[in-house]
C-alpha cells in the first residue's frame, strides 16, 4: 500500500498514514500527536528510475533563473 503525507492544521504535525487506493479519497486520518481529524493530504516527493537506471531529480526550486530543468553551467544544476 502507498504511503500519504499529511499535516495536521491544530498542531502542524507531519506525518504519514498507508492507504489503499481505494481509501485515499475518503480517509480522514488523525494526527497521532494530538488527536484532531483537521488533517490535510500534503505533496510529497517522489523518487524514479530513469532508463540509463539513475534515479531522477527535479531541480524545480532552488535554481537560477535562467536554468531550464537541464544542467545549467551558471548555477552547477
Amino acid at each position: 500500500m502507498p504511503k500519504y503525507n499529511y499535516i495536521c492544521h491544530t498542531c502542524a504535525n507531519r506525518f504519514e498514514v498507508r492507504l489503499s487506493y481505494a481509501e485515499v479519497d475518503t480517509a480522514r486520518p488523525v494526527c497521532p500527536d494530538c488527536g484532531s481529524a483537521d488533517c490535510e493530504r500534503g505533496l510529497s516527493r517522489i523518487n524514479f528510475i530513469t532508463e540509463s537506471g539513475g534515479n531522477g531529480h527535479s531541480h524545480s526550486s532552488g535554481g537560477c533563473s535562467g536554468c531550464a530543468g537541464g544542467s545549467c553551467s551558471t548555477c552547477a544544476h
